[in-house]
């Protein structure tokens, strides 16, 4: 059987919200790496081929377009039976390799496309996001490189070696990349949100202010940039406005309700706020989102079992709780909330006063 999972960081952690913040507040560029098996460059190229064969390229960029990448290949695959060197094909086929993980075969599709389109900056920029994903930085950059002095108008080259300077712990280095990023196209969120994240966490920058003003520049060219508010609710919880981080981390999961991380934060930040009701809520919304098979815990007290009883003890209140004075059923939430940071006897306090009603 089958029931909801409370995230193991939430049940073990005796974190406080401070701690949880300063966990996450770190740029992370791996997270970046991982994104890049997701994401390609377009290529432009002209419609010259015969007729089946310009059906067969028009359906694998559909299917890719649509996420269907093993029937995507198969039509580029097609194409290229018929004229081996035609690059648009190679080249969408070694994307579609890349986006079901099959590097070694993108790299090969990746590496003969640039034989035959040595003027094609969209190639260099993707064999070096298979060797920074492969975490070969050094191969990585000297791609990376290439394709900005082929087009240094592009800020995706840009971009990448500023990440890539992150990972190498090169700051300056960073910092440099990301503002030629916005040189080039004032209006691009991304670069802003990564300066505004490289200021937060320096320790020499006091005040925070700069940080404050790459994010909401980064909100301005991006309205709907979830991360942007996620990032800003972090900097005004470093400045402890709590209330300005609730703010900026409720639009966040306006944006984006599908990020269980979101709530989770949140969640700990209404507990600073005595928001008890509203923790609730979220942890309630985290705790129903995941699911374990209960029949593995069911000989041990172990961790996964500690996340059923407290799956159940939440399913318990809050099927319960209505038929309650508002007082006591808001006292319940409150010490359930408590318990979960680890506050045993705030959390035995509560249960003891919600007795009282």
């Amino acid at each position: 059987m089958k029931k909801p999972l409370l995230p193991l960081c939430i049940i073990l952690s005796a974190f406080s919200l401070r701690a949880q913040v300063d966990m996450m507040k770190y740029f992370n560029p791996q997270s970046y790496f991982e994104s890049l098996t997701s994401n390609y460059q377009k290529l432009e190229f002209k419609w010259t081929l015969p007729g089946n064969l310009q059906v067969e390229m028009n359906e694998g960029i559909n299917a890719l377009d649509e996420g269907n990448y093993e029937m995507a290949t198969d039509h580029f695959t097609n194409v290229l039976k018929e004229d081996s060197l035609f690059g648009p094909a190679r080249y969408y086929r070694g994307v579609s390799y890349k986006l079901t993980r099959k590097f070694r075969k993108a790299e090969a599709d990746f590496k003969l496309v640039q034989k035959i389109l040595p003027e094609s900056p969209q190639v260099l920029l993707e064999l070096g996001d298979l060797y920074l994903v492969g975490r070969d930085s050094n191969r990585a950059s000297k791609f990376y490189q290439k394709a900005n002095k082929m087009d240094p108008e592009s800020i995706e080259g840009q971009f990448r070696m500023g990440i890539l300077s992150l990972y190498q712990d090169e700051k300056r280095k960073a910092i440099k990349y990301f503002e030629a990023c916005n040189s080039l196209k004032p209006d691009y969120p991304d670069a802003y949100l990564a300066l505004g994240a490289i200021k937060l966490i320096d320790p020499n920058n006091k005040t925070k202010e700069e940080a404050f003003d790459y994010f909401t520049k980064a909100i301005r060219a991006d309205s709907l940039f979830t991360m942007a508010y996620f990032w800003r609710g972090l900097a005004y919880m470093n400045s402890k406005n709590l209330v300005k981080a609730e703010q900026d981390w409720t639009h966040a999961i306006k944006l984006n309700p599908s990020n269980l991380l979101l709530f989770q934060i949140r969640a700990y930040l209404y507990m600073d706020l005595k928001k008890f009701d509203e923790a609730f809520s979220d942890f309630k919304k985290v705790m129903n989102s995941q699911s374990v098979d209960e029949d593995e815990a069911q000989f041990n007290a172990t961790p996964l079992d500690m996340k059923i009883g407290v799956q159940n003890y939440i399913t318990y209140l809050t099927r319960h709780g209505y038929g309650l004075k508002d007082e006591t059923f808001s006292t319940l939430k409150k010490g359930f909330c408590l318990l979960l940071v680890d506050k045993y006897q705030e959390s035995i306090n509560a249960a003891n006063e919600s007795i009282k009603f």
